[in-house]
């Protein structure tokens, strides 16, 4: 852009006074008719090229904002799976522990004192959950606590009702014994009135058998999801007016800023988000995840499927329907996790015109157009006032924030700003001697420039961007406009071109790009780029018959990493695995992080052999390497779970499947151990 000194804004001024001289001493009706055809082709070409530039500059920033929400949506999903997965830990710790086996298997006072006060510590550790219960086979509260004002409090066997009637206890006892039943999120009753304050529960449970695998009874878990929601809100807070909410596979909102929209389903309330925006709710049903432009705005959604998240899915996959009704429930309990950006951030007038600096920047570009064309109808007997104009319209190029270069129509340069020369290292003499400009230097641009000079040469504008070369050897992304410059005849004599050095956007944007691929934490690949990269190996390997096989590691008993030393010093075992484990493998090898502290990787043209030999060198490695934290040493070991791809294998899911197998066995034969399956 162009920008003034106060002594060009005065000489404007003063040739303002001659205007009286400029009509006296030619033919106004003349002049005037010269004037007014070049000035409106000129003036829309400007007009044209500010709209079209302001249209780029509206796209870009609305790409940039879209694309944060996307990534930000996506991080909240994670955020608040990693919580469904800790509760989720929770429960299964509670219902497999030696405490709980002791009394299934030898039920007695004493067992039962065990698992009472078992209860208690936990409920006053995690301080997150609202009860703790062991429901025997009939239904009947054997152990329950609860928490309350930071303590823990053991229910009398007189205030333990029978439960044998409630629905979650029945959907329990019909699941198997590694399944986890997961409960709409709702609000906690009390006496069959809403507790006050609202405090929103996560009810999870999870049968509990005996040594020879019968089931005995069911534990459960009523989670305090207030912490999860008010984290959820907290981590996408901003200040540009963005709105974030969450709804129910009901269309009702069980999270806003506006708390009285919230659990709208327990007061009988008709407002829901699937009436209010019916369009848009019809969408985020249908998809995993997406944006929705509408007139109103644009909406960002991820969903998530709780019973996914946590339970073992694939056990549906392998041995079908094991209770329908349950089934079908499990699929409709859903979150949509929705990200709204309302219509007037991103409306392109209030971007564009709420600028004051642009538009007085046209305003000031137009009035020295008008100047310049009058004058120079009247050349001839106001040659002067035409050059102090001219020389006006040279301050304003010298003094533009754009890299301004103009050259003829040979290619050869008349004349750059001193911003060129900040920009590329050129200075004018040094251009002079170069001849003819040549095209921008980078190899990405060959397809450009034939482009950009046929439309120029034919009197177009043409604007895009380009990668160029400074003087020094280093390169720059630019954002270029050039435009023919004209004669009085309507000939083409120059061209006049303006850049803007973009290179920072355009890191950001790689940036953008990057963190929605690669995990954060471990530079890895995330989970659904990994899966995305195993469904395209499947293909190249039912095209050409090529074996490959999958592993996945899971860090041994992480949990105790990091109650131990804390989550700072998890995080550094999970980087420096993740680096012990890319430094494993082949460049061919495709290597993510699954999720918490399980990885995965595709070995391409790998045996089964093979890669159980290169996952017990890498087992041994790991249990041999120390990692250091703050002075602290910290030994680890890591399961594999091991698979080759088979030509009944049609998704990466069905390797996915076998190779979990292999680990749960390795797991179960002691740990740090190689199986396949």
């Amino acid at each position: 852009m162009f920008s003034m000194t106060n002594s060009a804004t005065h000489s404007i001024l003063d040739k303002g006074r001659n205007l009286k001289k400029i009509w006296l001493g030619v033919s106004f009706k003349k002049t005037f008719s010269q004037f007014v055809g070049l000035y409106l082709v000129t003036a829309l070409l400007i007009l044209s090229g500010f709209l079209h530039q302001n249209l780029s500059d509206h796209d870009k920033q609305v790409s940039v904002l879209m694309a944060q929400e996307i990534s930000s949506m996506r991080h909240a999903r994670a955020m608040m799976v990693r919580d469904l997965e800790i509760v989720t830990r929770d429960l299964m710790i509670l219902a497999t522990s030696q405490t709980m086996r002791d009394f299934i298997d030898f039920p007695s006072s004493q067992t039962q004192k065990r698992l009472s006060l078992r209860f208690s510590y936990f409920a006053r550790d995690r301080e997150i959950y609202d009860q703790l219960r062991y429901i025997n086979s009939t239904g009947q509260e054997i152990v329950k606590v609860t928490y309350d004002q930071g303590l823990p409090h053991l229910m009398s066997e007189q205030q333990l009702p029978n439960k044998a009637s409630r629905y979650y206890f029945k959907i329990a006892m019909a699941i198997p014994p590694d399944d986890i039943y997961i409960s709409p999120l709702d609000l906690k009753m009390e006496h069959g009135r809403i507790h006050e304050p609202f405090m929103p529960l996560l009810r999870l449970a999870n049968p509990v058998v005996d040594s020879k695998g019968q089931k005995k009874g069911i534990v459960v878990l009523n989670y305090r999801a207030r912490r999860m929601l008010d984290r959820y809100q907290n981590f996408l807070k901003n200040d540009k007016g963005i709105q974030h909410f969450i709804l129910n596979q009901k269309g009702y909102w069980l999270n806003h800023t506006n708390k009285d929209l919230e659990f709208g389903f327990r007061f009988d309330s008709e407002i829901t988000f699937a009436k209010t925006s019916p369009d848009v709710w019809n969408k985020i049903t249908k998809q995993q995840s997406g944006q929705i432009k509408t007139s109103q705005g644009i909406f960002t959604f991820v969903t998530i499927y709780p019973w996914r998240e946590v339970g073992p899915a694939n056990s549906y996959n392998s041995s079908g329907s094991f209770f329908s009704a349950s089934h079908h429930k499990r699929n409709m309990l859903r979150w949509h996790l929705v990200s709204y950006i309302p219509q007037h951030l991103v409306d392109f007038s209030v971007i564009t015109f709420s600028n004051p600096k642009r538009l007085l920047f046209l305003l000031v570009v137009l009035f020295i157009l008008a100047l310049v064309i009058w004058q120079a109808a009247a050349a001839k007997t106001l040659r002067k006032e035409t050059e102090a104009t001219l020389k006006l319209m040279s301050a304003g190029l010298e003094q533009s924030s754009a890299a301004v270069i103009i050259t003829d129509k040979n290619g050869l340069v008349s004349h750059i700003n001193p911003r060129f020369t900040q920009l590329t290292g050129y200075s004018s003499a040094e251009l002079l001697e170069l001849g003819p400009l040549p095209p921008p230097s980078h190899e990405n641009n060959r397809s450009i420039f034939p482009a950009f000079w046929q439309t120029i040469t034919e009197g177009k504008n043409w604007s895009g961007e380009f990668q160029n070369q400074r003087k020094d050897g280093t390169t720059y992304w630019a954002s270029a406009s050039i435009s023919p410059i004209r004669d009085a005849k309507g000939k083409i004599t120059h061209f006049i071109g303006l850049q803007e050095d973009i290179t920072d956007k355009k890191y950001l944007q790689e940036k953008l790009e990057q963190a929605a691929t690669k995990d954060s934490l471990t530079d890895l690949f995330n989970r659904h780029c990994f899966f995305q990269m195993m469904e395209q190996e499947i293909t190249r390997a039912k095209r050409y018959n090529r074996p490959f096989s999958l592993l996945i590691f899971d860090l041994d008993k992480f949990k105790a990493v990091n109650d131990t030393y804390g989550h700072q010093a998890g995080d550094e075992v999970l980087r420096q695995f993740a680096h012990t484990l890319v430094r494993s493998m082949r460049n061919t090898d495709i290597v993510g992080r699954y999720g918490g502290e399980e990885f995965v990787a595709c070995l391409p043209e790998t045996q089964l052999q093979e890669a159980i030999n290169m996952s017990q060198r890498l087992r041994r490695l790991i249990a041999r390497k120390t990692v250091s934290f703050k002075g602290q040493a910290i030994n680890y070991t890591v399961s594999v779970g091991c698979t080759q791809w088979q030509q009944s294998d049609n998704k990466a899911e069905d390797l996915v499947e076998r190779a979990d197998q292999a680990l749960y066995l390795a797991k179960n034969k002691g740990r740090n151990r190689v199986e396949n399956a």
